[in-house]
Order: structure tokens, then sequence, then C-alpha cells
């Protein structure tokens, strides 16, 4: 493009460019999805995995809520977060936040 003459486009020219631009902003989009479909892949994941962990350990109920909210909220980019728990037949109740604005029920 060193021709010093001014370019003219055709409309054949003008619809490729614009065919062109619509696909790479499809690309652009896709790559977004893409990046956020991984993001929250691993979000699941680190989730479901903690959540075995505290199925399948014996350690403070309260201690371990208070530390997994801390963890989530920190993890989602909250400002609170809540745990409502209860074990049956036994009538214990548990309401965890984070921050601890609100104490045990």
């Amino acid at each position: 493009m060193t021709d010093q003459k001014v370019r003219s486009w055709s409309s054949i020219d003008i619809a490729v460019f614009e065919e062109l631009g619509s696909h790479l902003k499809e690309l652009i989009k896709f790559e977004h999805l893409q990046t956020q479909a991984k993001s929250l892949a691993f979000k699941y994941q680190t989730l479901k995995e903690g959540l075995s962990q505290f199925w399948s350990s014996a350690i403070d109920r309260d201690s371990f809520e208070q530390k997994w909210l801390a963890y989530l909220a920190d993890l989602l980019n909250a400002k609170v977060a809540m745990i409502i728990s209860w074990d049956n037949p036994k009538p214990d109740h548990n309401l965890q936040t984070h921050p601890p604005v609100i104490g045990n029920i």
C-alpha cells in the first residue's frame, strides 16, 4: 500500500470486510466465553472437593464452616456468604456467616 492513489472500495470489498469483522467479533466472544467456562469449571471442582473433604473428615464443624465460608467468599468475590446447616434427626441448626455478623442460632 505504498501507492499514493486514493483507494476506492467496491461493494464486494466492503461486504468482505464486514463479514471478516463479524467473524472476528464471534471469535473474540467465543474466547471470552471459553475463559469464563474454564474459570467456572475450576471453581466448581474446588467447591466439590472441599465439600467432599467436609463430609469425610471428623473435625470441629463450626471452625470448618467459618473457614470454608471465608474461602468461598474470597473465591466468589462475595462481600457476604452464608451456610445454613442441620443434622437430622437431631434438632441442631446452625447459621454461619462470613464476615461473622450473625452468630450461631
